[in-house]
């Protein structure tokens, strides 16, 4: 064909009847022995080439994605390990989505909810944990001391003995259970 012309009328009738389209029909190399099935996210009838009758579930990519939606979160999740990990820096994460001040992916700092279950508030951002033996995933209370902001806690690092003022809590005073 000529680049510029265009396909006569009966020529297109026969290019739109034939046209394979998502679902199979049409497809010439299907013709001898397409399976059908009904997707298991819309109900649809769609038809797969023989070869897949048994793997194919969806009719389409959209139908896969909002039929396995939500079907793999939290404890469905075969790596699912009860919202517990350990971050790059070695500090413990929990999972916790409804804390106020929840990383994006609802993630918390285990020590920092220790302590505030401790103290029955919330901590503020500008409240820092120090670990005292400096064991980053060591969370026990009796291990745990809050500053009221960041140069409190570097005034510790720095003389252990001059910072009275800045602690607002200090698990070191904590007896242990017998």
């Amino acid at each position: 064909m000529l680049p510029g012309s265009k396909h006569s009328d009966k020529t297109r009738k026969k290019m739109r009847d034939n046209h394979w389209d998502s679902s199979g029909r049409n497809n010439p190399s299907w013709k001898n022995d397409p399976a059908r099935k009904n997707c298991l996210f819309c109900q649809k009838p769609f038809y797969v080439p023989f070869y897949r009758k048994d793997k194919a579930k969806y009719c389409s990519s959209d139908c896969y994605h909002k039929g396995v939606r939500g079907k793999y979160i939290y404890s469905n999740n075969p790596n699912w390990k009860g919202g517990r990990c350990v971050d790059k820096d070695g500090y413990i994460l929990i999972k916790n989505r409804e804390h106020p001040f929840a990383k994006k992916n609802g993630y918390m700092l285990e020590h920092r909810l220790v302590v505030e279950k401790q103290l029955g508030r919330y901590l503020t951002p500008e409240e820092v944990v120090h670990h005292q033996n400096e064991i980053k995933d060591d969370n026990r209370i009796e291990n745990l001391i809050v500053f009221a902001s960041e140069s409190a806690h570097q005034r510790f690092h720095t003389n252990p003995n001059n910072v009275k003022i800045g602690i607002v809590f200090d698990g070191r005073h904590i007896s242990k259970p017998s």
